[in-house]
């Protein structure tokens, strides 16, 4: 009997790690897809928009444009809260630590540096351009 819980005290950390990895296979599969299929959309939308008339290559380009500048712009914002999250996460470790030990509350610099540098980078050194969407993205124009 004492073979079978030492063989669960064993498996259980492996049925975790596979399990783990497993999750993190399919995961990254299903994003990849999902990223495959709004590319493929977003093409035959453009696609279909020029075929149209209602667009022309360069609504086309400048479609493009704004959505780079868009998906930028969502970049920097996310950066930006993100280092509000890990700065409030570093003050946090630095008192909630202080409780329990003195020597131990400095654990709480590291997520509190990361924080103050993702934040300036967001806010100093990230591309800073507000997306302006094109003209042809508005209402229809005039025929």
């Amino acid at each position: 009997m004492n073979w079978v819980s030492d063989a669960v005290i064993f498996l259980i950390p492996v049925v975790g790690t596979v399990s783990l990895f497993s999750f993190l296979a399919v995961a990254t599969w299903a994003d990849a897809r999902r990223k495959e299929r709004e590319s493929y959309y977003r093409y035959e939308f453009r696609k279909q928009l020029v075929d149209a008339g209602k667009m022309d290559a360069n609504d086309v380009r400048d479609l493009m444009q704004y959505e780079q500048e868009a998906n930028l712009y969502r970049s920097r914002q996310g950066s930006v809260v993100g280092g509000f999250v890990l700065m409030g996460t570093g003050i946090g470790m630095l008192f909630g630590l202080r409780w329990i030990e003195e020597g131990i509350a400095s654990v709480g610099l590291i997520p509190l540096s990361i924080g103050v540098a993702l934040t300036v980078y967001a806010i100093a050194i990230a591309p800073r351009s507000v997306p302006t969407p094109p003209a042809s993205f508005g209402p229809p124009r005039d025929q």
